[in-house]
């Protein structure tokens, strides 16, 4: 033991009522805090009763050694796996109780009865502990996706923050929304503070719409301005496309969705324009997640080959949900004829554009990718107003002088 004086209160005696796996944490705890080397003789000074008359049982030697002292002690108190099991399933959620403090109690009542349980297990536990009518939401919100359930189960007592997503409940279904208000950027700005800020705006968001090809464009634009991170930016028009950008997001709101999703069946629109390329997952009117990626610059593919491609991503989009039966929507009828033909093999696609063989082989790829991922896929022509995914492909008129392809300049 150190010089440095030792306080035995700091560990509380040890009785019956305490869990002996707490204490014995505790005892360790204080004793490596404080310096002290010979535990085996601080453990005994704060035993009573018949915690005190175990060590008196112990021979000399075993006194010595303190991973005898505790073994000892654990199987004289710890609880048994029938008072365990008791304990576990009458463990309910306590008013003003945190879910942290919640599941970690669970978790160590399911150790004595069967060395822990799985996340699925301590989530219906959960469940069970819940008011009637909140149960009743869970069960709709996840019934076939247990994992749902771990997350909603952090969520209705009086709402939630999960990874800074404001989540909540609204007419019987579980919504999230942008958790934090957009602030604006600096007045200093580089390039630097310009990803960051667009990071804030779409960076862990599942469906964020025409924030997407916006964001794109605005880092499009600090790039072609600057040459090093830390450079100064003292652009006009990179201005004022992120003061309407901030304007429009105050003005209609954050981004937002629903929470738990049945992706069995899905919904996905697809669209192509001079500027991007964009896919949006929807399902009963809820658009779940939406990407969009921006098309190099002199980019010479054209359109109804950039909306195959926008095709095939959609496709890979929805089997990372797991989803098997998928209704595609387009609003090219070029494209519509050739992805129907070749799904329902009706008739042979014959093409004379320039880009043939590149045509056939995007639609070979998605033959082969419905036929060996066992997909059901349905297509329907709609108009470019009623298509979900046109917006991830469009940017305000005002904007379109300097982003539209091959005539981007400084301004």
């Amino acid at each position: 033991m150190t010089d440095s004086k030792f306080d035995l209160k700091l560990i509380p005696e040890f009785n019956e009522s305490i869990s002996v796996v707490d204490w014995v944490w505790r005892v360790e705890l204080t004793c490596n805090l404080c310096e002290v080397r010979r535990m085996q003789t601080v453990i005994p000074l704060r035993l009573v009763g018949g915690a005190l008359s175990v060590y008196q049982q112990l021979s000399a030697t075993e006194k010595a050694d303190v991973t005898t002292i505790k073994n000892a002690l654990y199987k004289a108190f710890e609880m048994d796996p029938c008072t365990a099991y008791e304990r576990f399933v009458s463990r309910k959620l306590m008013p003003g109780e945190t879910m942290d403090v919640f599941f970690a109690e669970l978790k160590k009542l399911a150790v004595p009865f069967g060395n822990g349980v799985s996340e699925r297990t301590l989530a219906y536990a959960f469940m069970a502990s819940l008011p009637t009518r909140v149960k009743q939401l869970l069960r709709a919100s996840t019934r076939k996706n247990w994992l749902c359930l771990v997350c909603s189960a952090r969520i209705l007592r009086d709402g939630a923050r999960i990874l800074g997503l404001d989540v909540y409940e609204e007419d019987g279904t579980l919504r999230w929304r942008h958790g934090s208000g957009i602030s604006g950027i600096p007045d200093i700005v580089t390039r630097w503070t310009v990803f960051s800020w667009c990071g804030k705006l779409v960076g862990y968001l599942p469906a964020c719409g025409r924030l997407h090809v916006v964001v794109g464009i605005i880092k499009r634009r600090a790039n072609l301005v600057t040459t090093g991170w830390d450079d100064v930016l003292d652009n006009a028009l990179l201005t004022l496309m992120v003061t309407e950008t901030l304007e429009r997001v105050n003005k209609e709101g954050p981004a937002h969705g629903k929470w738990c999703i049945d992706a069995d069946h899905v919904n996905v629109w697809v669209d192509a324009s001079p500027l991007a390329l964009g896919v949006a997952l929807e399902q009963g009117g809820n658009v779940f997640e939406d990407a969009c990626w921006l098309r190099p610059v002199n980019d010479a593919q054209h359109i109804n080959l950039a909306e195959l491609d926008t095709v095939v991503k959609g496709i890979n989009l929805a089997l990372q949900w797991q989803s098997k039966k998928l209704h595609l929507y387009m609003d090219f009828l070029c494209v519509y004829h050739w992805v129907s033909d070749t799904l329902s093999g009706w008739t042979r696609i014959h093409t004379k554009a320039a880009s043939e063989m590149l045509i056939q082989q995007r639609l070979n790829m998605l033959k082969s990718l419905v036929s060996e991922c066992g997909l059901s896929v349905g297509v329907t022509l709609v108009t470019s107003h009623c298509n979900c995914a046109d917006q991830l492909t469009r940017v305000p008129h005002r904007w379109y002088g300097v982003v539209k392809i091959g005539v981007e300049h400084t301004a």
